[in-house]
C-alpha cells in the first residue's frame, strides 16, 4: 500500500517496533469508507487523493477517532443509500468485505472476514460521525463508546469488563485503564487541532516512564515534518524522521527520509522518499482517473461522475466501492 512513511532498510526493526502504535492509531478500513471530493474538478480530485494517500500512515488521525465521517466528511451521504467494499489480494477477492447502510440518523458499517466465522456491526452517529458501539454476528454489544455532551469521547467499555477512560487537560488528553489507571495513551494537540504529539505506553512500564513517541509538525495546517522516538529508562533515542514538501496548491511534492547512527546522529537516507507526481485523465468508459505516482510506483484513482472513488489500484493495493444513490 502506498505511503508517505518511507521505511528503509536500516529503520526496519525500530519500524517494526512501532506497530502496535500505528494500529492503535487508526482503522484502515474505516478510511476506505470515508471523505470525497464529491466533485469532478481537477482541484478538488488532486486535493482529494494527496489527502487520502497522506492519510494511510494515519497521521492525521487520533486513537477514539476512527470512525466513518471525519473533519472532512463525506458530502455524499445524503445521497447514499448504501455502498458495498472490496479489496482484491493476489489476484482474488479479500476475505474482508464490508456494507454500510445508512439510515436517518445512524450509519451501520457491516463486515464480514470469510476466512473465519466472524462478522458484525460497527454503529456510528450519522450526525457526528462517531462510533457508537461494535455488534457481533450475535448480536452482542462487545464494545461501546461514551462521549460528553459536546461528543469527547469519555470512555469505552467491552463485553470482557475491561474500560478505558480518557481525561482532558486543555489540548491534551490521557487515555488511562480504569482498573489500575495505568496510562496507555497520551495525545497532545496543537490550537488548530493538529496533533502534535502521541505517545504509547501499551506494553512497556506500568509505572508511565517508557514510551513510543510520534511527533508532528504543521506550517498553514499542512505537516511539514513527522519524527519518532523510544523513550526508555531515561534515555530518549531518535527512530526515523520525515520531512514534506508541497507546492503552492499544498499538494505534496516531495520527501525527504532522515534516520539516526547509534551516536543518535542523523543522516539522510538516499533512494528513500523523492518526488510525487499527478497525473489526470479519463478511462473508456469516461470516468476521470488521477495516477499518482511515489517512489516509482504508481497508484490510480478513478471517480464516478459525482466525484466519487469507485476504485484505487496499485501495486500494492486494489480496493473497489460500488455506490448505491438514492432514486437511481
Amino acid at each position: 500500500m502506498c505511503s508517505t512513511l518511507i521505511k528503509s532498510p536500516e529503520s526496519t526493526n525500530k519500524q517494526n517496533n512501532l506497530k502496535q502504535l500505528f494500529t492503535h492509531l487508526f482503522l484502515i478500513i474505516s478510511l476506505v469508507g470515508q471523505a470525497q471530493p464529491g466533485s469532478l474538478h481537477s482541484d478538488s480530485l488532486l486535493q482529494f487523493v494527496d489527502w487520502h494517500e497522506n492519510h494511510r500512515t494515519g497521521y492525521a488521525l487520533a486513537p477514539g477517532e476512527n470512525s466513518i465521517l471525519t473533519k472532512k466528511a463525506e458530502v455524499i451521504l445524503g445521497q447514499l443509500d448504501s455502498f458495498y467494499y472490496y479489496r482484491v489480494e493476489n489476484g482474488k477477492r479479500s476475505y474482508w468485505t464490508n456494507k454500510t447502510i445508512i439510515e436517518a440518523d445512524t450509519i451501520f458499517h457491516l463486515f464480514f472476514e470469510m476466512d473465519k466465522p466472524d462478522y458484525g456491526t460497527e454503529v456510528y452517529s450519522k450526525a457526528i460521525g462517531k462510533l457508537l458501539k461494535n455488534i457481533n454476528q450475535r448480536g452482542q454489544t462487545t464494545l461501546e463508546y461514551q462521549y460528553s455532551n459536546d461528543w469527547k469521547l469519555d470512555s469505552t467499555t467491552s463485553k470482557l469488563g475491561g474500560s478505558v477512560y480518557v481525561v482532558y487537560e486543555g489540548n491534551k488528553e490521557y487515555w488511562r485503564l480504569r482498573e489500575n489507571d495505568q496510562l496507555l495513551t497520551y495525545q497532545e494537540f496543537d490550537q488548530a487541532g493538529h496533533i502534535v504529539q502521541i505517545r504509547n505506553h501499551r506494553g512497556l512500564a506500568e509505572d508511565g516512564s517508557e514510551w513510543r513517541e510520534i511527533n508532528f509538525e504543521w506550517k498553514n495546517g499542512q505537516l511539514v515534518k513527522m519524527d519518532t522516538r523510544t523513550v526508555k529508562k531515561g534515555e530518549s533515542r531518535p527512530g526515523v524522521e520525515n520531512t514534506f514538501e508541497r507546492d503552492k496548491n499544498d499538494l505534496l511534492q516531495n520527501v525527504v527520509y532522515y534516520d539516526f547512527d547509534r551516536n543518535k546522529r542523523k543522516f539522510l537516507v538516499k533512494g528513500f522518499g523523492g518526488p510525487i507526481k499527478y497525473k489526470t485523465s479519463k478511462n473508456g468508459q469516461g470516468q476521470t482517473v488521477v495516477t499518482r505516482t511515489y517512489q516509482g510506483e504508481p497508484i490510480v484513482y478513478t471517480f464516478d461522475e459525482r466525484g466519487n472513488w469507485v476504485s484505487i489500484v496499485g501495486k500494492n493495493v486494489e480496493e473497489h466501492r460500488a455506490l448505491f444513490y438514492k432514486n437511481k
